[in-house]
């Protein structure tokens, strides 16, 4: 018979005599926490890149959506006065406003009536803005007694600026102007040769006249720097933010001074467009000596280049038929979609030229 045993087991004490616990441990030590920094970080600048581009493409539909809208009030205002509307016109002296009668009174209170105010009955004023573009617009040309409405570098007409005392001149217009139009279906006010300078005039166009409109554009986006679209003033600019664009090239730049017998009206091609970071410097992009396709937008995704250089993103464009398409102004170039005919003058010879270099 085996002889039991009997084992001890000895137990560590404290100094009061009770058993001591194992150490608890709280909290990450200094290099668990660099690893889970590391590691957040690493996620952050994959995820980053995403975010943004979603937040871009977030933009681009909203502006996308805006236009659509913009040009849909056009379609209803063209109804009720059976054509397109002027870009914009001038105060009558009762106060009213009519196409051809006078020029710009700057003793009244109310400066220009864009096309976007007549439609206002039908939208909101922020269908006119875009978030892609700083403070969703160019400010009006006379942006009013609102601080909130001026850029700091800006003047109207009457030489004020946002540290002057608040004026009430102030155009009829959305405080903000994402949108412009093709001057060859909504012209300037230039309906009689006082105002034209030139032996034609603008006319308003009925949309039947229109020959080809679901490949023929009506609206488009302003570039993102507003100043492309302001005229230079004391150190200063004035914003043209009312003003179409004129699409076409033409023999001597004017084209009230066409010749009634002689074909002078040509499609640009893409070798006329400024780089992106040209157009992004240059103002006074509506200067009727210079190529105003320029002053279109090129700030949505979807870069493209031509030569080496960046021509920047897509814009959106509104068709003379309603529908709506975000695409770079190459390609609207090459296809040469500004339009069939210069729609908004008088006279003969309003055909545009095939340019082919747009062939290339």
């Amino acid at each position: 018979m085996k002889k039991r045993t009997t084992q001890t087991r000895i137990t560590k004490t404290d100094n009061e005599g009770q058993p001591r616990r194992g150490r608890t441990r709280h909290g990450f030590t200094l290099i668990e926490l660099l690893v889970v920094i590391a590691i957040i970080s690493l996620l952050v600048s994959i995820l980053l890149p995403s975010i943004n581009k979603a937040k871009d493409l977030a933009k681009a539909a909203v502006c996308q959506a805006n236009i659509k809208t913009a040009a849909t009030s056009i379609f209803v205002v063209a109804e009720e006065y059976n054509a397109l509307p002027p870009s914009y016109v001038y105060p009558r002296e009762d106060g009213s406003w009519s196409t051809g009668e006078g020029g710009q009174d700057m003793s009244k209170p109310i400066g220009y009536l864009h096309w976007s105010y007549l439609a206002l009955d039908q939208v909101s004023s922020s269908s006119f803005r875009c978030p892609a573009i700083e403070n969703g617009g160019a400010p009006r040309t006379n942006p009013g007694s609102n601080p909130d409405d001026w850029e700091s570098n800006q003047v109207d007409d009457r030489g004020n600026s946002k540290s002057s005392p608040p004026s009430d001149y102030q155009d009829q217009q959305p405080a903000r102007m994402a949108f412009t139009a093709n001057a060859a279906m909504i012209p300037r006010n230039k309906f009689t040769t006082g105002l034209s300078g030139g032996r034609r005039v603008n006319q308003l166009v009925p949309v039947e006249r229109i020959e080809d409109p679901c490949a023929e554009i009506m609206l488009s986006e302003f570039n993102d720097n507003w100043t492309s679209v302001g005229v230079p003033s004391g150190g200063k600019f004035l914003s043209k933010s009312h003003r179409p664009v004129q699409p076409f090239k033409t023999q001597g730049g004017n084209v009230y001074n066409l010749h009634e017998k002689v074909d002078e009206l040509q499609h640009y091609s893409v070798s006329d467009l400024f780089s992106y970071s040209k157009i992004l410097k240059e103002g006074n992009l509506l200067d009727d000596a210079k190529v105003q396709l320029n002053a279109i937008g090129r700030h949505h995704p979807g870069e493209e280049t031509n030569k080496g250089e960046n021509f920047g993103g897509k814009t959106s464009f509104a068709y003379a038929d309603g529908h709506v398409e975000q695409k770079h102004i190459i390609e609207t170039v090459e296809r040469e979609e500004w339009g069939r005919r210069f729609y908004s003058i008088t006279g003969g010879c309003t055909r545009v030229r095939h340019n082919p270099e747009n062939d290339k």
